[in-house]
């Protein structure tokens, strides 16, 4: 799997945006399906990765059901099926700081 991922932060809100270039993923399967649009809307737990895995037993003990989950570096996440619902995924995750090679998180403008 191979995917573009490029993100910023407005206010108190997190952007992403998210190129799918090939191998089994979320995105391209999204696009194939739907064709272009929000793919999904995430909450973000900080109190612990204890709390995460809760709040997804909850989400899973009153029957929504998990359409992916996934694991980047420190980063969990977990997409929720609600697209009937909502029109978008829910997405649930740590959204940990990811200590990654310089080549794969970067920042702009560069930080000096």
């Amino acid at each position: 799997m191979k995917i573009y991922i490029a993100f910023t932060r407005v206010g108190n809100m997190h952007v992403e945006v998210i190129q799918p270039e090939y191998g089994p993923n979320p995105y391209g399967d999204f696009l194939r399906e739907r064709g272009p649009g929000i793919h999904h809307v995430k909450e973000s737990v900080y109190a612990g990765d204890e709390a995460l895995y809760a709040w997804i037993g909850e989400l899973k003990d009153k029957g929504h059901a998990l359409s992916y989950e996934g694991r980047y570096m420190e980063d969990i996440y977990y997409y929720v099926d609600t697209y009937g619902e909502l029109g978008a995924h829910y997405e649930v995750g740590n959204s940990a700081a990811v200590s990654g090679h310089p080549r794969l998180v970067g920042h702009y403008p560069e930080e000096t």
